[in-house]
Formats: C-alpha cells, sequence, structure tokens
C-alpha cells in the first residue's frame, strides 16, 4: 500500500511539475508581448504627433526649405500586429489605416515635389505644392489623426492600467 500512495504522489508530482513547466514560456512570452505593445503604442503615438507637425510646418513653407518624410516606421511594424491582437474597434482601425494612407500619400508627394523643383518644373510644383496642403488638411482632421490618437492612448492606458496579477499573466 505504501508502494501505491509513493507512486501516485510520484506522479501527481511529475504532472504537476510538466504543467508548470509548459505555462512557464507562455506566461514568458504574454509578458514580454504585454511590454513590447505598450512600446510599440508609444513609438505610434510619438510618430503621429511628430508626423502632424511635420505635415503642418511642410504645408507651408518655402519650396526652398528641406521637406522630411513623416514617420511611419513603427506605424507599419507595430499596427498589423495590433490589428491582429484585436486592440481596436471597427472604426480605430478604419481611422489608423486611413491615417497611414495618408501619411504615405503626402511623403510621395514629396518626393515628387523634390524631382519638380530640381527639373524647374514650377508648374509641378505648384500643382504638388497644392496636393500637399489638401492632404496635410486632411491629416488634421479630427476623425483621422484625432481618432487615431485616441485609440492609441486608450489601448496604453488599458496595457499600463492593469491590475497587478493581469500585468504578471500578460492579460
Amino acid at each position: 500500500m505504501h508502494d501505491l500512495w509513493v507512486g501516485t504522489v510520484g506522479t501527481i508530482g511529475v504532472v504537476i511539475g510538466a504543467i508548470i513547466g509548459a505555462l512557464i514560456p507562455y506566461v514568458m512570452t504574454r509578458l514580454s508581448r504585454a511590454d513590447e505593445r505598450s512600446g510599440e503604442v508609444v513609438g505610434m503615438l510619438a510618430e503621429l504627433e511628430r508626423a502632424n507637425a511635420w505635415a503642418a510646418v511642410s504645408a507651408v513653407e518655402a519650396p526652398e526649405m528641406p521637406k522630411y518624410r513623416l514617420p511611419l516606421s513603427t506605424f507599419g511594424s507595430a499596427l498589423p500586429k495590433l490589428i491582429g491582437e484585436m486592440q481596436f474597434s471597427q472604426a480605430e482601425v478604419n481611422a489608423l489605416l486611413e491615417y497611414t494612407m495618408l501619411a504615405e500619400e503626402f511623403n510621395r508627394d514629396l518626393e515628387r515635389l523634390g524631382t519638380a523643383l530640381v527639373s524647374n518644373n514650377s508648374a509641378g510644383v505648384a500643382a504638388i505644392r497644392n496636393r500637399l496642403t489638401k492632404t496635410a488638411d486632411r491629416l488634421k482632421v479630427e476623425s483621422v489623426a484625432g481618432l487615431s490618437a485616441t485609440a492609441l492612448r486608450r489601448v496604453l492606458g488599458e496595457s499600463l492600467n492593469r491590475p497587478y496579477w493581469a500585468q504578471w499573466i500578460g492579460w
């Protein structure tokens, strides 16, 4: 009878050890992804704020001034992951995607402006500057930049204001 209890307790110990051993990588992955998500959202907010400032300046400054592309590197890498994790509502996803497309359009127009300036095409420069101004105005619309920033701040707030046990588990 003693051998039966020793074998049963040993088996239970092995099962518990296997479960704990399997959960450790899962919990660690969840924790690291939660930290990564917070960093990505902070980076996206910084890019969004910087892009709005640069779009406003680039649209009104003289054509001879150097132009800067709107930053989109974090948006390009983090947005698909955040959408896949279902962090945003459908309206927020639409606003973030529209913002990304407008910023890419703005960057393409900046490249076209540089080409037109180099070739001394004054009609082309005027048309491209007009497009840049319209795109910059569309970037500043509350439904695009405002909703994008609100969505990112909501996700960031949710990830930073989780209860301790949820942070430890990675939810």
